[in-house]
């Protein structure tokens, strides 16, 4: 069994600075103070109540109570110590407030409503080395699906984790939470989730499990499609051969046509009867044979490079 050693909170935070370089731009993660709130149930509190941010993310508090809340760091236990990391002031009702992250490089920070005081939440760095996971999770089978398809989502974690709580945080791409599942890991240590598409639009999703203490975090990214864009695996063994030279571009040309007639491919009327294929597009070619990137996203070059009359056929 894994010992945790959880130090005093006297600053209302874990105190393991970690800095690395990222990029400038961020998200902006929101997090929501529900109707209710402010009557005191352990039931109602931020939602989430876990948020992992990273570097140079903004963080918004939306105020949907009917009273004034107002967020601060730190643990109600200690309230000599609270804001030193964060405070937002007073957040009216229907209102929000909104702080940058650029400053926030510790591990995890806790917080609180200072005027409901059992209303507590946490806020996790997803790059930190503490809140990776000590297993690989793939999450997703399938770095594409399409609408009207059920996406499920399962691992496994350490056996400590076993019967505990976590958190799924799915967030349309960038940054609009749109869903958060809360459950209990099963006896094993395994966990099983279904999401179901109907109601999505088309775009890139984002999915995070949040456990453990301390705070662990999985992510893994998915393609949601209009439709699907399957292309039969006996292609695949033609494109690995065409990319290393075995095929000659002439018959992968009739591939592309065969793609065209089954309608996998919307191609425009071209008239040449040339079938040259430009040999850097033979990397594509491998990294889909491998797997390394979708049909849909395969499907789309070459679409575009037979439209643009760069591939002939």
């Amino acid at each position: 069994m894994r010992v945790f050693v959880i130090a005093t909170l006297v600053a209302a935070a874990i105190l393991l600075s970690y800095v690395m370089p990222v990029d400038a731009s961020g998200k902006n993660l929101e997090i929501t103070i529900p109707n209710g709130a402010s009557v005191q149930d352990e039931l109602v509190t931020f939602h989430p109540e876990i948020l992992p941010f990273d570097p140079h993310d903004t963080i918004t508090w939306k105020n949907k109570d009917s009273t004034v809340h107002s967020v601060t760091s730190g643990i109600p236990a200690h309230p000599d110590y609270s804001g030193i990391f964060f405070k937002t002031g007073d957040i009216e009702s229907s209102k929000s407030s909104t702080i940058g992250t650029e400053n926030l490089t510790n591990f995890a920070y806790y917080y609180f409503c200072q005027i409901h005081p059992w209303m507590t939440g946490k806020l996790v760095l997803a790059t930190a080395p503490e809140s990776l996971p000590e297993t690989v999770n793939a999450i997703v089978a399938e770095k594409e699906y399409w609408k009207g398809t059920d996406i499920v989502i399962t691992g496994t974690v350490a056996s400590d984790f076993a019967k505990t709580p976590y958190q799924l945080l799915v967030y349309q791409y960038p940054d609009r939470l749109i869903d958060v599942l809360d459950a209990k890991f099963d006896d094993d240590a395994s966990y099983s989730q279904t999401i179901q598409t109907d109601g999505l639009v088309a775009s890139k999703y984002t999915v995070r499990l949040v456990y453990g203490l301390p705070t662990q975090i999985a992510t893994k990214t998915f393609e949601l499609s209009e439709t699907s864009t399957s292309i039969p695996k006996w292609i695949k063994n033609e494109a690995r051969w065409w990319a290393s030279g075995t095929l000659p571009d002439s018959e992968f040309a009739k591939t592309i046509e065969h793609l065209a007639k089954e309608r996998i491919l919307t191609l425009q009327k071209n008239d040449s009867s040339a079938s040259i294929i430009p040999t850097w597009f033979k990397v594509n070619a491998s990294w889909w044979a491998e797997g390394r990137i979708t049909d849909s996203e395969f499907a789309k070059g070459l679409q575009y490079l037979v439209n643009a009359g760069i591939v002939q056929i």
